[in-house]
């Protein structure tokens, strides 16, 4: 079961189709983003020609490399953060599953342990109160 544990911790999706419905959600502002960039970048390359020398000269393409550095700095940040926040949901869910299925099987309910900071602590505290009762 150590080992088993050990294998987990180093895994980066836990739960996959929750940590990326979860990154789904966070992707959704970056869209924006990314569509707000496409849009100034369009009306650049489309008004280029109407545009002064000077303003030409004062950067408009560094101005638009920029901004998609930028964004593709976010999409990065935001995709890390995200499944590194994931795991406070993931990784207790992993941990409550193999207990309610040893509680199926016939088992003996072995009291579930979390981080105090773990989204599922509460619901931990819950079962251990359920099924230490008896």
């Amino acid at each position: 079961m150590k080992k088993e544990n050990q294998k987990l911790r180093w895994k980066y999706l836990i739960l996959p189709d929750f940590q990326i419905r979860y990154l789904w959600k966070l992707f959704i502002p970056i869209l924006f983003q990314i569509g707000i960039c496409v849009l100034c970048i369009s009306w650049v390359s489309l008004r280029w020609d109407s545009l002064p020398l000077n303003t030409r000269e004062n950067g408009i393409v560094l101005v638009s490399i920029f901004s998609i550095l930028v964004t593709i700095f976010n999409i990065l940040l935001f995709i890390v953060f995200g499944i590194l926040h994931s795991h406070s949901f993931a990784g207790p869910l992993v941990k409550i599953y193999k207990v309610l299925d040893e509680v199926i099987q016939g088992r003996e309910y072995t009291k579930l342990h979390l981080r105090k900071n773990d989204e599922m602590s509460i619901l931990a505290k819950k079962l251990n109160r359920i099924f230490l009762r008896s």
